[in-house]
């Protein structure tokens, strides 16, 4: 895992905090905070790229699954509910 996050960093970050804000479970928390410690030991440069790629990406997760819910949660539910 540290190698996988050394080798693609932000870009990894960001899919995996918009996997789990899709609603999919997935652990991104123990993946930040695995981040954390490595921008802070190999990449102390950039640990505010890693936060900022989290925050923007857990926000497009989640107004991502409630327009989904919006434009389709109501028939769905009608559907299988």
């Amino acid at each position: 895992m540290q190698q996988f996050l050394i080798e693609y960093g932000v870009l990894a970050l960001g899919v995996f905090v918009l996997i789990d804000d899709l609603g999919i479970p997935f652990p991104s928390g123990t993946i930040l905070f695995g981040a954390a410690i490595l921008a802070r030991a190999h990449l102390a440069a950039f640990p505010w790229t890693f936060i900022v790629v989290a925050v923007i990406m857990a926000q497009l997760g989640n107004a991502t699954l409630f327009y989904w819910g919006r434009r389709g949660g109501r028939n769905w539910l009608k559907k299988h509910g």
